[in-house]
């Protein structure tokens, strides 16, 4: 189940100095162990990490961490495996998010850029082809940069405490990575543009042109990203599994992988990154997100029609696929009774596409527009729970050389 703090509203304070509570963490843990759940995920905030909350020469907050391993010493304590899933880059790096921009001489594909944040100038080192959210993907500066503060992050809890450490069942490198329409190169509708990734490649960005190349492009880019943070991370931490958790087109109200447009629906320009490329790249497992809301302009929600969107109608499996947020909004379903039923239906469909495990979307979260895990007295953590429900779906297997094989 997932367990993250709160500060009046959803903000991923669970780790935070002044917010952690190790009582409330003992007794969610505890609580959770009972019900028969065996692993938990929480988020964690790289925003902390500022200049301002660090030791000088240092990149990561001393208290932020030893919050994170106190967290881990208890789920070791209560027998239970934990995913972290992370956030935004700590801006401690964002020095080496800079360094494509202070090479000598200078990268073509890099420029400084001053932009305005809340009445200030700042400096960035902008790619010229990538903007915003879809820089995370493409910048190398920015790449690397999220690359190494993971790895320092995974260093410093396991050397803070080896035993606490081996509690990690994974880590989510980012959570939910989409790509922007609203954002270049993806907004740039027409004619071609040069990215160079793992070399100089042109792409056609023709939405009129049936053979353009925009999904082409969206899914370079997410090799690239995986290919380099799965790396360094592995270079360190080998035995570690890794995974990136994903939404499917459907939740952004999209009929697919179609090149990242915007016309499809100009509510919501996010278009999550490929399930089949996060299938055949390094990460050990794959982690899909749904949830039963219907569209604006469909009576019912539809799991098959859900989870073709995102191709696992037609996806050959090459690795465990869990799904890591699943939930029922409120306003979908006021009467948590039905709620039940519907999570119930949801998890029995999701067997036909090859899901093996879940995660509820929250535990405690209050007030939220989610039903959380404890409304009606423990209403859903009751239904779900192991101990009632033991087997959702058949037991898979995998080939021996599998990171999960056992």
């Amino acid at each position: 189940l997932d367990f993250t703090g709160t500060l009046g509203s959803f903000a991923q304070v669970t780790f935070i100095p002044g917010y952690y509570d190790p009582a409330r963490v003992e007794t969610a843990l505890a609580d959770i162990r009972a019900a028969g759940y065996n692993i938990v995920r929480v988020f964690f905030d790289g925003s902390y990490h500022t200049p301002e909350t660090v030791m000088p020469g240092a990149r990561l907050s001393a208290d932020y961490i030893a919050n994170v391993v106190d967290f881990l010493r208890a789920a070791d304590r209560h027998d239970l495996y934990v995913i972290v899933s992370s956030g935004w880059l700590a801006p401690t790096y964002y020095d080496i998010a800079e360094e494509p921009c202070a090479s000598d001489p200078a990268d073509p594909d890099y420029a400084t850029q001053v932009i305005e944040v809340g009445g200030e100038l700042f400096d960035i080192c902008a790619h010229r082809a990538a903007e915003g959210f879809n820089a995370l993907y493409m910048h190398r500066g920015v790449v690397d940069a999220m690359a190494v503060y993971l790895r320092d992050v995974l260093d410093a809890l396991d050397q803070a405490d080896a035993t606490a450490f081996a509690t990690l069942f994974s880590l989510e490198i980012l959570s939910e990575p989409f790509f922007a329409a609203t954002q270049e190169p993806f907004s740039i509708e027409q004619g071609e543009i040069m990215v160079r990734l793992f070399e100089e490649k042109t792409y056609n960005m023709d939405v009129d042109d049936p053979a353009n190349q925009r999904q082409e492009l969206a899914d370079d880019a997410s090799r690239y990203w995986l290919g380099h943070i799965v790396d360094e991370i592995r270079s360190a931490h080998p035995d570690l599994l890794l995974t990136a958790g994903v939404f499917t087109p459907y939740i952004a109200g999209k009929s697919g992988y179609n090149g990242v447009p915007f016309d499809e629906n100009p509510f919501d320009p996010r278009q999550p990154m490929r399930v089949s490329v996060l299938n055949e790249s390094a990460v050990d497992y794959l982690d899909v997100h749904t949830f039963p809301v219907p569209l604006r302009d469909l009576p019912a929600y539809d799991f098959g029609m859900d989870a073709a969107t995102a191709e696992l109608d037609a996806l050959a499996l090459e690795k465990p696929l869990i799904m890591g947020e699943t939930g029922v909004q409120k306003d979908c379903h006021p009467e948590l009774t039905d709620a039940v039923d519907v999570m119930v239906e949801q998890l029995t469909m999701s067997c036909d596409y090859g899901f093996n495990g879940w995660l509820f979307f929250t535990w405690d979260i209050q007030p939220h527009l989610m039903w959380n895990a404890l409304d009606g007295n423990g209403a859903i953590r009751d239904a779900f729970s192991p101990l009632n429900w033991p087997t959702v779906c058949e037991t898979v297997s995998f080939s021996p050389d599998s990171h999960l094989y056992e």
